[in-house]
């Protein structure tokens, strides 16, 4: 079972373990305050611009569907518009504006990810940038193959990765 400091202070004040008391350290916190912008010398704007511009295309694939990509239709409005005189069914053409908006969510938070991960450690921001393109270079040999998985084969795939040993993450 498991207790946290503050419990065990509290209802076992004389605890002992292997014959010595059970002593906490006292934390001293203390706050340092410093800008990101300072201390990577104007790398940190470089590299969020960088993030903010990618369009992680993996992720929001049908954004890139032939119909609405060649004409550029950028808002939502536009492409229920355009799938309509098309003769799209209301209930599909919600349904695919539900997951190009879900889409869209999950691409916002990866870019966000990324940025936290620069403000934890370049090393961290590094791993997980190299995650990333390892995550593109096999989206794209599978594009090539004319293989797009879904999301239960991509469960598939990097379960059986994790079981060689080579378990990856997605961002």
């Amino acid at each position: 079972m498991r207790r946290s400091r503050p419990f065990i202070r509290k209802f076992y004040p004389n605890a002992v373990i292997d014959g010595n008391p059970i002593k906490f350290p006292e934390r001293v916190l203390y706050t340092v305050k410093y800008k990101l912008t300072d201390v990577y010398s104007g790398i940190y704007e470089e590299c969020k611009k960088a993030i903010e511009s990618l369009n992680l295309a993996s992720y929001n694939i049908d954004s890139f569907r032939k119909d609405i990509f060649q004409l550029k239709l950028q808002s939502f409005e536009q492409i229920k518009e355009f799938l309509k005189k098309e003769g799209w069914p209301d209930e599909m053409v919600q349904e695919l504006l539900m997951t190009l908006g879900r889409n869209e969510s999950v691409i916002a938070i990866l870019r966000i990810l990324f940025l936290k991960r620069l403000e934890s450690s370049v090393e961290a921001f590094r791993l997980s940038i190299k995650r990333l393109l390892d995550f593109q270079n096999k989206f794209l040999q599978l594009l090539d193959k004319n293989k797009i998985l879904d999301r239960e084969s991509y469960i598939k795939f990097y379960s059986a990765q994790a079981e060689n040993g080579n378990r990856r993450r997605i961002y």
